[in-house]
């Protein structure tokens, strides 16, 4: 952080006064609220512990776009976090066979959620967040909120925010993808990030045997809707867990991997001849020494297919 002078950046809650505090709804009618005090904190530290700011979040964009230039030289002559090429790596999907085959080094690239560019989102109760870098456009956009944003309010904020940095104009910028920069990378005491506290060390892992599905499943919410997810949606929000047939399809992600069972839910189904459907376990087991060969069914039905 210290690099990018990213000073409001931190993975422990700021005592300064300045936090915003978690809010969620709790009458609809009044539009009344009630503050969740303290935040959260995760066991696979540091997930879901980084407290930072919109113009400390603006100075990494500005990094990012510019393929890791700082946009100034430090006292002892660095001007980068690592070369242009380096930075281009970023933006390199790296596992097409994952979720939606947009994964790559900490964030989502290109279809089907951020076309054209880069980022990440989350949420949590009573918090809400996103970040996205447009590489065709040269500029980034992001927010943070203390509540729960529906769907229908996250497009019309992604719209404004999007339409407002177009209209302010792109970074200056003079990366060339054709003739990428090196750079100096030395950086003083001064200027170098300080080590963090070493993290209380997780818990043995689960079994490797155990694994979400990486399917796209068909998922009824709790008011009714149906939609299409996979377990990725699942992680950002554990309650989601508690969605009919959802702990079984993820069970990595839900805690149920000692639970031996097959999930109820339909999900998408990609055959060796690229038709893609949406079957069950049940249509599985009706030649399981075929279809478990399928990308994805022998996680998802985990007894038809004998994968615990």
């Amino acid at each position: 952080f210290d690099p990018l002078q990213m000073t409001s950046t931190q993975f422990s809650r700021p005592s300064t006064g300045s936090v915003a505090e978690l809010y969620t709804l709790y009458q609809t009618n009044g539009y009344k609220y009630q503050a969740n005090y303290g935040g959260y904190c995760y066991p696979d530290y540091p997930s879901g512990q980084l407290w930072s700011s919109a113009t400390d979040l603006a100075k990494f964009a500005i990094a990012m776009l510019n393929r890791g230039s700082l946009g100034r030289t430090t006292s002892d002559g660095a001007d980068c976090l690592y070369s242009e090429e380096t930075g281009q790596l970023v933006y390199q999907k790296i596992s097409p066979s994952t979720g939606d085959g947009d994964s790559a080094l900490g964030w989502f690239v290109g279809s089907p959620y951020y076309s054209g560019g880069a980022g990440h989102d989350g949420s949590e109760t009573g918090v809400s967040a996103d970040f996205f870098i447009h590489l065709n456009k040269n500029v980034a956009i992001g927010y943070w909120a203390n509540g729960e944003l529906t769907n229908g309010q996250y497009v019309l904020l992604y719209d404004r925010l999007l339409e407002t940095a177009e209209a302010i104009g792109s970074i200056d910028m003079d990366y060339n993808s054709n003739n990428p920069k090196e750079c100096t990378t030395t950086f003083s005491a001064s200027d170098s990030p300080t080590p963090p506290s070493p993290p209380t060390p997780a818990p043995t892992p689960p079994s490797s045997t155990c694994t979400d599905s990486p399917l796209r499943l068909k998922i009824e919410k709790w008011n009714g809707d149906r939609i299409t997810r996979d377990c990725r949606w699942v992680k950002n929000r554990i309650s989601r867990c508690n969605l009919s047939g959802v702990a079984s399809a993820c069970p990595l992600t839900c805690g149920t991997c000692s639970n031996c069972e097959d999930t109820a839910l339909r999900f998408k189904v990609v055959k060796p001849d690229g038709r893609k459907k949406f079957q069950n376990c049940a249509w599985v087991g009706n030649n399981s020494s075929n279809r478990c060969s399928f990308d994805g069914v022998e996680e998802t039905c985990r007894v038809t297919c004998g994968g615990c």
